[in-house]
């Protein structure tokens, strides 16, 4: 309980939101010690994640979309959630669709994936089947209707739902909600073997059974239950199952699970999956801070102005670990003294002491072992502080290995910063780096993470050594609809799949994260060419999840010259 609390005092810095967390986590331990005879512990066990509206961030797509329905499928959601509305002309359409589908074509276009005819759709049938999931069932669709008039949409729609419900694999596949609770009843009393949920998350559990619903599902939001924590007690004494909307970190999914909620419904669905799973993921962030040493330069974007505001972007994003790039010594300092809960590993480039720019990591010390950890120089001579080829400045990286306290599980994480002018440099610490993960990493199948400031974007050459060599958007029939999502850069190499011409050691994060975006990461603070130089990459031992580029301002311009990255992943 102590443990939780002190979490809480750090990461929540809203008074008033604190104190109901804080009894929302005091009453899941009370109800997990007293017997629940109504929670049926594999449900428990079998709790799932429900995509709202498919899962379009991945996809790159609106939600409901047939991408986002597939993304959906192939990140093993339980189901997607479609909102549909009874228009002026008395037809069922899809809510957020600017086109209005219909829920015939909605139901067609779901339906086609779990034909047996495996080349419709592109293939995503092949997909789903080699995933091993049913080819007749892989998702559930669950149709929320808002009902405007009741009495009106009862006549309309329950004809419809009966016609459609005939088909067998629409049958076997569809689940209905509603945020009247008047059609709740009418579709659970016309089809009584199909869940239906009641949506809207105003009346509690019991008021729930008076009203006559008692053998479906209940929506809350997370911030509800943390307001009326009793409704979890009351839904188990009803035999009320319970979805769960708006959970914001992976502690309320570790308590809400403990009091047996079974589904959770959200559109931050590879991040909630992987909490539901009881897998543990690491936020890693990359970020050049801009060095303190031109004042004079960067004028109002001088350190002494932005340094508040650095702290308060890496106290609100969290990261379990970052990287930084140009730390100088009293940037270092006062890091440091501002953020106690990490430790910092790294040395000055200059004289592998103090002297000059610090490629540091940070690491929470409460989370994280540290096992290993060093430096070394992009030169002919490695081991030593030197000049490399023709490089304008001395280069390092630096590198830890951590095992994560949480899982067990251990991973290398290196962190550089390339050379801005010298072409060849370059070229040669890609490979001088890929020697070292191989002589660092003797298991390439492991896991290991390299990011920074590479001043120069994947699409170039130089990167082949770790990346391998790609075919090019033109010999490849899938890259335009891969890259759909890419219009913010054209410098974006294309997705790794099926585009793979040579072996590579790593993986770009950016493009094979679940979600993810490809906004430029250089900014200049306003004055320069915005361009893609700062990457992720990680070893097909670590899932991607979620990677961001970090754009908040937090109350200035600019936090620095570059806008940090995030990558959200798990080990494998």
């Amino acid at each position: 309980m102590m443990t939780a609390v002190k979490a809480l005092l750090v990461q929540d810095f809203n008074c008033f939101n604190m104190i109901k967390r804080l009894l929302f986590i005091s009453l899941v331990v009370l109800f997990c010690g007293v017997p629940h005879a109504q929670i049926d512990s594999k449900q428990i066990a079998g709790a799932k994640v429900v995509a709202q509206g498919g899962y379009w961030k991945s996809s790159g797509t609106s939600p409901n979309s047939q991408e986002a329905l597939v993304s959906a499928m192939q990140v093993g959601c339980y189901a997607s959630l479609c909102e549909l509305e009874l228009n002026k002309d008395g037809v069922w359409v899809i809510s957020s669709d600017d086109n209005k589908r219909k829920m015939e074509d909605l139901l067609l276009a779901y339906k086609k994936p779990l034909s047996s005819d495996k080349k419709s759709v592109q293939g995503q049938a092949k997909i789903l089947n080699a995933q091993g999931k049913s080819k007749r069932n892989p998702m559930k669709l669950i149709l929320d209707f808002n009902p405007g008039f009741a009495k009106e949409s009862e006549k309309s729609l329950l004809p419809l739902l009966r016609k459609l419900m005939n088909d067998e694999i629409i049958h076997a596949s569809v689940e209905l909600a509603s945020s009247n609770i008047s059609l709740c009843k009418a579709l659970a009393q016309e089809f009584p073997d199909v869940p239906v949920s009641y949506m809207k998350g105003d009346l509690s559990p019991r008021e729930l059974k008076k009203k006559g619903f008692s053998t479906g599902f209940a929506v809350y939001d997370c911030q509800s239950l943390q307001e009326h924590p009793q409704w979890i007690r009351e839904a188990a004494q009803s035999k009320l199952l319970l979805c769960v909307s708006g959970v914001r970190s992976e502690e309320d999914v570790k308590g809400l699970l403990k009091v047996g909620v079974q589904r959770f419904l959200t559109d931050e669905v590879a991040l909630v999956k992987a909490w539901v799973s009881k897998k543990a993921t690491v936020k890693l962030m990359s970020f050049n801070i801009r060095m303190s040493a031109m004042p004079e330069v960067d004028g109002d974007n001088a350190w002494e102005n932005r340094k508040n505001a650095v702290v308060k972007m890496l106290q609100s994003e969290g990261p379990d670990v970052f990287g930084v790039q140009e730390m100088l010594p009293d940037q270092q300092k006062y890091l440091r003294g501002e953020l106690p809960e990490y430790d910092m590993v790294g040395v000055g480039r200059d004289d592998g002491m103090n002297e000059g720019e610090c490629m540091g990591i940070f690491y929470k010390k409460n989370r994280f072992e540290l096992l290993n950890n060093g430096t070394f120089w992009l030169s002919e001579t490695p081991e030593v502080p030197s000049l490399g080829w023709d490089a304008a400045c001395k280069r390092t990286v630096t590198y830890v290995q951590l095992k994560d306290r949480k899982s067990g599980k251990k991973f290398f994480y290196f962190n550089t910063h390339l050379d801005h002018v010298g072409m060849i440099a370059r070229q040669e610490s890609v490979k001088l780096i890929v020697e070292k993960i191989r002589e660092l990493v003797p298991d390439t199948n492991g896991a290991f993470v390299l990011g920074g400031d590479m001043n120069a974007p994947l699409t170039q050459n130089i990167f082949i050594p770790l990346i391998g060599e790609r075919m090019k958007p033109s010999d490849n029939k899938l890259a335009p609809a891969k890259m759909q999502d890419a219009r913010d850069c054209k410098d974006i190499a294309p997705m790794e799949a099926e585009n793979q011409r040579t072996p590579s050691l790593m993986r770009s994060a950016r493009n094979t994260s679940w979600e993810r975006d490809y906004k430029q990461t250089y900014n200049g603070f306003g004055k320069d060419k915005p361009s893609q130089i700062d990457h992720i990459l990680t070893s097909r031992r670590v899932e991607n999840l979620v990677f961001k580029t970090v754009m908040e301002k937090h109350d200035v311009p600019y936090v620095s010259d570059h806008y940090p990255i995030t990558l959200i992943f798990m080990l494998r």
